[in-house]
């Protein structure tokens, strides 16, 4: 259970600075507060400063409640990293965390990254069920995409399919392999990947980075389709 200081001194650390007496802060409009802890956690570019907002939610109970009802301060998730050394704490941990983020953000359009290593393609290995559980969690909520930093093992491609056509909001993509030459063993995850993205209508900016060439990853090699479809002429920045 969360725990907070009874004092009035640790609970209001901006009163035993001597800037403002702790019963005026008392009296400050949740409306108010919110605001304040927004521009203290989010930059310019709208990304969150996770330690920073932490530590407010940690200050007392009240500025907790009002950080945790305030949606816009939750729309940036942690980042989500899976390799094959992830285990099942580990992926609870990352399951839980997401989760939490995704509720407190409410409706609102979110940003995220999600790195998915190479590992075992066994559908019985953790690994795999690791990824097919994550990946769920966050194509589930896929209609509030709005910049996505994806970098995928060819086997996870296929785990996000359920998204195909459902991506109204997504304005910024970055998208990586981990491994190219994995991708092109998989004809089936090439052929799926191909227009995953192409129903993306607000799509505007688009960053492509692969251990392959430009040339190879849209088709340069003989035999191979190109690796993506996308709305080219509404892209304003590549």
């Amino acid at each position: 259970m969360r725990r907070f200081s009874k004092t009035k001194v640790a609970s209001e650390p901006r009163a035993k600075a001597g800037l403002l007496p702790a019963s005026a802060l008392r009296n400050v409009p949740n409306e108010v507060l919110q605001r304040a802890f927004f521009f203290a956690v989010v930059n310019q570019v709208g990304s969150c400063n996770r330690p920073q907002l932490l530590a407010i939610c940690s200050v007392s109970r009240r500025w907790y409640n009002s950080a945790i009802k305030h949606c816009p301060l939750w729309t940036t998730l942690p980042p989500i990293h899976l390799d094959d050394k992830a285990d099942l704490r580990s992926t609870r941990r990352i399951v839980n965390g997401t989760t939490v983020y995704l509720a407190r953000s409410g409706i609102l359009p979110i940003s995220f990254q999600l790195t998915i290593e190479d590992g075992p393609e066994d559908d019985s290995s953790v690994y795999r069920k690791t990824v097919s559980t994550v990946t769920s969690l966050i194509v589930s909520q896929c209609h509030r995409w709005a910049q996505a930093s994806l970098k995928l093992s060819a086997i996870s491609i296929l785990d996000l399919m359920p998204m195909k056509g459902r991506l109204p909001l997504l304005t910024n993509l970055k998208l990586s392999y981990s491994s190219f030459r994995t991708l092109l063993a998989h004809p089936d995850t090439r052929v799926a990947l191909f227009d995953l993205f192409q129903d993306a209508s607000q799509l505007r900016h688009l960053a492509i980075a692969t251990p392959s060439s430009f040339h190879d990853m849209f088709g340069g090699m003989s035999g191979t389709s190109p690796a993506f479809g996308f709305q080219w002429t509404q892209l304003e920045n590549i």
